[in-house]
C-alpha cells in the first residue's frame, strides 16, 4: 500500500496521473473519507402537454432583479381583453412585512406579454406521468447536491497531493533542463568540465546544479573572489 507522502520528491514527480489517483484512494482511506461515486439518476422524461397562447399583463416589479416585470397572474384570450383590463387601472394587495399590514397598491408600467401555457385537459390526462417526472427531478437534484458535497470533502482531503505532484513534476522538468544545459556546455567547451560548470552557474543556482547533478562539485566562484580580493589588496597598498 503506497502512501504518497512516504515517497521522495523525485519519486512523487515520476508518478503517473493514475498512480496519483491510486495514492489518493489510500489517503482517503487513511482520513476516513469515502470516495463518492456519481449517483444513478432517475428518468425525468415525460410527454409535454399541449399548449396555447394567451395574453398576460405584466407590471413593474418591486425589486431590482425583477427588471423584466412581474405577471399580474391574470391572462386573456385576446390582446383587446388584456388592454381593457389595463384600462381599468387595477390595483393589487401589498403585504408590508415590516409592519405586518396589508394595503392596496396601484399596478404601474403595465404591458401586454404573450406566453404559452399548458392546456388543462392535457395536464389532467398526463397528471400521473408528469408528477412522476417531477418527483424524479426532485430526487435527482437532491442526489446531485449530496454527491457534490461528498466530492468537495474528498477533493479537499487530497488537494495537497495534487498540488504537490504538479510542483514535483515541474521541479523534475526544471532539473532535466539543467542537465541538458550542462551537456550542451560540455560540448561547447570540448569536454572541459570546469569551464562548463562555471558557465552553468551563471544560469542556475548552486543548489539547482547540485540537485540536478548529484556527486558533481561546483566551485568556480571561489577563484574569482580570491582574484578580486587580491586586486583590492594591491590597490590598498
Amino acid at each position: 500500500m503506497n502512501k504518497y507522502w512516504d515517497l521522495t520528491n523525485e519519486e512523487r514527480g515520476k508518478l503517473s496521473e493514475d498512480e496519483v489517483r491510486a495514492t489518493c484512494k489510500v489517503e482517503l482511506m487513511e482520513q476516513g473519507v469515502i470516495n463518492p461515486t456519481p449517483p444513478t439518476l432517475l428518468d425525468e422524461t415525460a410527454p409535454s402537454p399541449s399548449t396555447r397562447m394567451v395574453y398576460d399583463v405584466f407590471r413593474k416589479g418591486d425589486y431590482s432583479y425583477e427588471r423584466e416585470g412581474v405577471s399580474c397572474d391574470v391572462v386573456f384570450e385576446s390582446e383587446e381583453q388584456a388592454r381593457a383590463f389595463m384600462d381599468l387601472e387595477p390595483m393589487r394587495l401589498y403585504d408590508d412585512h415590516g409592519t405586518g399590514t396589508r394595503y392596496a397598491k396601484a399596478c404601474i408600467d403595465l404591458r401586454v406579454v404573450t406566453r404559452d401555457i399548458a392546456e388543462e385537459s392535457d395536464v389532467v390526462k398526463l397528471r400521473a406521468v408528469l408528477e412522476e417526472a417531477k418527483q424524479a427531478k426532485v430526487t435527482n437534484d437532491k442526489a446531485k447536491v449530496e454527491y457534490e458535497k461528498a466530492l468537495t470533502v474528498a477533493r479537499e482531503a487530497v488537494e495537497g497531493i495534487w498540488e504537490d505532484w504538479h510542483a514535483c513534476r515541474e521541479r523534475l522538468t526544471y532539473l532535466k533542463r539543467v542537465r541538458e544545459t550542462y551537456r550542451e556546455y560540455l560540448d561547447l567547451t570540448e569536454g572541459d568540465e570546469a569551464t562548463a560548470k562555471r558557465f552553468l552557474l551563471k544560469t542556475y543556482s548552486d543548489e539547482d546544479c547540485q540537485e540536478a547533478l548529484p556527486g558533481e562539485s561546483f566551485e568556480p566562484v571561489a577563484p574569482i573572489i580570491i582574484e578580486k580580493n587580491a586586486l583590492m589588496g594591491e590597490e590598498e597598498e
